[in-house]
């Protein structure tokens, strides 16, 4: 069983009619041009600098992955400020409760220290 979507020796063939050659690329070209030609040495090191990369991106992928994990979400803000919320609400409401409490604090001391000084001038009278 053949595979039609393969490509035959004869298709490379054909391909490649058109490629240029070592020869074809010397007819042309200048000492200086082939300078400037990727070596076989320049395509291995290339191809190691490429896999190089392709390691790097997927450890940073992993890493971003690892980021997306732990960051806290859209919800995740949403609820710590609804708490906050909370929160706040109720330490305006003791500080509410706390400033009534204090005037009647105030109210009361003041009373106590009247009845104080009445005490006081009823102890001279009867003494």
């Amino acid at each position: 069983m053949q595979n039609s979507n393969l490509a035959t020796k004869d298709d490379l063939k054909k391909e490649l009619e058109n490629v240029a050659t070592k020869d074809d690329l010397k007819r042309f070209a200048t000492k200086d041009d082939l300078k400037r030609f990727a070596t076989k040495d320049d395509l291995g090191n290339l191809e190691k600098k490429f896999d190089k990369m392709l390691v790097r991106q997927i450890n940073l992928e992993g890493k971003v992955e690892g980021i997306e994990e732990n960051m806290m979400t859209k919800d995740d803000k949403d609820e710590i400020l609804t708490a906050i919320d909370g929160i706040t609400q109720k330490h305006k409401d003791f500080d509410t409760e706390k400033t009534s409490n204090q005037g009647a604090h105030d109210r009361f001391q003041k009373k106590i220290d009247d009845h104080g000084k009445r005490i006081n001038n009823l102890e001279l009278k009867t003494a």
